[in-house]
């Protein structure tokens, strides 16, 4: 039995307990650990602190430039409805006849220094083109300046109706274009 209880150093030990079917034994194979090397122990702590730092960075620089990005995209969205709110009521203004020609002078003048002013800022983060509301800009001015009841009113500055063929080509017009407002958001939210 003390033989039994030996210690199998060698493969040749091994195989002459196997090939003895007349003893009763009991093998008890107790492998030795291998010696590993430091790359096998440092490689998957290597991989996982690599892993932690990329997370770390991502929420750290990526995040808030991101977060950044998308405020700036919210504040530039928020100009853009409020120059189209602007349009709009001002010349729900006109057609309702509440105003000056000389009132009207100046806040064209307004609107179109705010306009081009985000305009070009929409070209600089956007790549927006800075003449893309010139053209509703200067037709609505346009069709309002080229209206009878405002011209003869405006020598002497007192309030009119317009035309009710200037009212439909106005609103046509608003229309037929108050989607580049929306474009303009849409063009913001791709970049």
């Amino acid at each position: 039995m003390d033989s039994l209880n030996a210690q199998i150093k060698t493969k040749a030990e091994l195989d002459t307990l196997i090939a003895n079917p007349n003893k009763e034994k009991l093998i008890v194979i107790v492998q030795q650990p291998e010696k590993s090397s430091t790359w096998q122990i440092t490689l998957p702590v290597g991989i996982s602190l690599c892993a932690f730092i990329l997370s770390i960075l991502t929420l750290l620089v990526l995040n808030p430039r991101s977060e950044k990005k998308k405020n700036l995209k919210t504040h530039f969205i928020g100009e853009v409805k409020d120059i189209r709110k602007s349009y709009n009521d001002y010349i729900n203004k006109i057609i309702c006849g509440n105003v000056l020609p000389r009132e009207i002078d100046e806040v064209f003048r307004a609107l179109n220094a705010n306009l081009s002013n985000l305009m070009i800022l929409l070209n600089e983060k956007f790549k927006v083109d800075k003449d893309y509301l010139t053209e509703y800009h200067l037709r609505i001015q346009t069709m309002i300046a080229n209206d009878l009841n405002y011209t003869s009113a405006y020598k002497e500055n007192r309030p009119f109706t317009l035309e009710v063929s200037s009212l439909r080509d106005i609103q046509t017009f608003i229309l037929q274009n108050n989607d580049k407002f929306n474009r303009i958001v849409i063009q913001i939210n791709g970049k």
